[in-house]
């Protein structure tokens, strides 16, 4: 690695060396969010780590939470209205005449 204005400069790859080594999490979530390829200096305790973007973790909290709204809400049993019974008499005549 050869030193440049910014940092260093990687050799091999031929990309600047970003140094992420007092980075928090977010900010190196934010930094290698879109990367699809680059060049950095890590410590080893960052290199155990999974890095989420919070972005993308609101997201998902928030399409959990309206699931679980929309599972509420059609499991609650509607009582819009209230059917009231009416007792119906149905007479009928016991005697019919056949006429043929």
């Amino acid at each position: 690695m050869s030193p440049t204005q910014k940092g260093k400069f990687c050799d091999s790859c031929q990309k600047e060396v970003i140094d992420f080594t007092k980075l928090s999490s977010t900010e190196i979530a934010r930094k290698t969010k879109n990367a699809t390829q680059l060049c950095g200096r890590f410590t080893q305790s960052q290199l155990k780590q999974e890095y989420v973007s919070t972005s993308q973790n609101r997201l998902n909290r928030l399409g959990i939470a309206l699931g679980l709204g929309s599972i509420v809400a059609i499991a609650q049993p509607g009582f819009a209205q209230k059917k009231n019974a009416k007792e119906v008499k149905v007479q009928t005549q016991k005697d019919y005449q056949l006429q043929g």
